[in-house]
């Protein structure tokens, strides 16, 4: 499928994210949108390129620049920096309990969350720890919702530690609204579907709807000509998190197809 074709289903929009990941490469684009692009021609296996990170390292530069390297090490050493500078934001707001020492720490929490997410899937580790999580939870305020019930997936997530997923993570994520953390949803909504046989259904209508709004909103923009950035990089991050949950695995056919194979 060309990048000018009208996506219908999730895995047309991995196949186009992918068509158009090598120009993005090597056009005039920023590091982190590179990053991104080469990190899903990497979890596809398709050819990858070395991208330079250019002055100060940045800690989610460097841990999206490490997950393509053969270095386990430099991976554990920038996650290492990644969980400091979590920590160094969080007592900056216990300290000043100022709103944009609070902004920065959530924003950095919810950047933290897809960088989780990539590093157990990719390599088997952790940018927080149990401890990190429950320290950073006791701390959000009740506007946050959303982020604690991420927090709360992802601490159950492949632990099957109750015979369901507890009320308040379905509830969170069936009224979802947080577009920070929408790749995430997405991604822990299937996985405890799978491991949660007894929350599946609710699970799986969150998880569905937020794939169908993700299709609908890229259909709009990905014939356009010179992405932005900030689309390019949702689209990048979209389309690894809907391969992680099988979608190009699995090529779903339409109905009147199906009925004639």
């Amino acid at each position: 499928m060309s990048a000018g074709e009208e996506l219908a289903y999730p895995h047309e929009l991995i196949l186009s994210a992918s068509n158009i990941s090598l120009g993005v490469i090597k056009g005039q684009y920023g590091t982190r949108t590179k990053l991104l692009a080469n990190l899903l021609n990497f979890v596809l296996r398709e050819k990858r390129e070395k991208i330079k990170i250019e002055g100060k390292e940045d800690p989610t530069l460097s841990i999206l620049a490490s997950l393509t390297s053969r270095s386990p090490t430099s991976l554990d050493d920038h996650i290492s920096e990644y969980r400091k500078k979590a920590n160094e934001l969080m007592e900056d707001f216990q300290n000043t309990q100022s709103e944009t020492a609070y902004s920065s720490f959530i924003y950095f929490l919810k950047e933290g969350i897809f960088l989780h997410i990539l590093c157990k899937e990719i390599r088997g580790s952790t940018v927080f720890l149990k401890e990190d999580i429950s320290k950073f939870a006791d701390i959000l305020e009740y506007r946050e919702n959303n982020l604690r019930a991420v927090f709360s997936a992802i601490q159950i997530w492949g632990t099957q530690k109750y015979d369901a997923v507890p009320h308040s993570i379905v509830f969170e994520f069936t009224s979802f609204r947080d577009e920070a953390l929408r790749e995430a949803v997405i991604f822990l909504s299937y996985v405890l579907a799978v491991d949660y046989p007894k929350s599946k259904r609710e699970l799986l209508v969150s998880h569905y709807m937020l794939v169908r709004q993700v299709v609908n909103e890229f259909k709009k923009v990905i014939s356009q000509e010179d992405l932005a950035d900030p689309v390019l990089e949702n689209l990048f991050k979209v389309a690894i998190t809907l391969f992680f949950c099988g979608y190009l695995r699995t090529l779903r056919l339409p109905n009147d197809k199906k009925r004639t194979t």
